[in-house]
């Protein structure tokens, strides 16, 4: 899962049937074990690294993932630690549409803006561009929501097995410029 701590490690090229000498063997018992959560400086350092936020909106995204209650803050070292409904969602949007949860995609939009206050790019170009490829996604995302219902579903019962289900994804809802007979699920609730 992305948001737990992993180092890159960078391998040579290897060529197809290069041989490889072998320098020393061992063998170590052992367990493994889980990679520890992501701290808030891991993570504003990733953030920086994929150019995402600024100096000034880091520390509000980060605030807006708790607030959410996507992550609870753990002591010692601040670490980020997802919640049932952070993975869930996680989870879901990684299964519908995979670069919704990479940072590319917000790391380009942002680079985009940046162009925009240079000067390098029209301003209606860029909007034009990514509001394309989010709609686009999201007529993907509403064809395909059921997995997101399925997936909260499941996270709430197995908070709270006697979850009201009312607050599941069933509530019927039209949306705004389309036909009468177009739905998409979402919660009542929500809105």
């Amino acid at each position: 899962m992305t948001w737990h701590i992993q180092e890159d490690t960078i391998l040579p090229e290897f060529k197809v049937n290069q041989i490889l000498p072998v320098i020393g063997s061992r063998m170590v018992e052992g367990r493994t074990e889980a990679p520890g959560y992501l701290t808030e400086a891991n993570l504003i350092g990733r953030m920086e690294k994929n150019g995402i936020g600024t100096d000034a909106s880091i520390a509000t995204h980060i605030n807006n993932i708790i607030l959410r209650n996507y992550v609870t803050l753990r002591d010692p070292g601040r670490q980020l630690v997802p919640t049932p409904l952070g993975y869930a969602l996680v989870k879901g949007y990684c299964e519908i549409d995979p670069e919704l949860v990479l940072p590319k995609v917000r790391g380009n939009i942002e680079k985009s803006c940046e162009l925009v206050a240079r000067g390098k790019v029209d301003f209606s170009r860029v909007v034009n561009h990514v509001n394309t490829i989010f709609f686009e996604k999201f007529k993907y995302f509403k064809l395909n929501v059921q997995t997101m219902e399925k997936l909260l579903a499941i996270m709430r019962i197995t908070q709270n097995p006697n979850a009201n289900k009312d607050l599941f994804l069933s509530g019927k809802i039209p949306l705004k410029y389309e036909s009468a007979d177009t739905f998409v699920n979402f919660c009542i609730k929500c809105f």
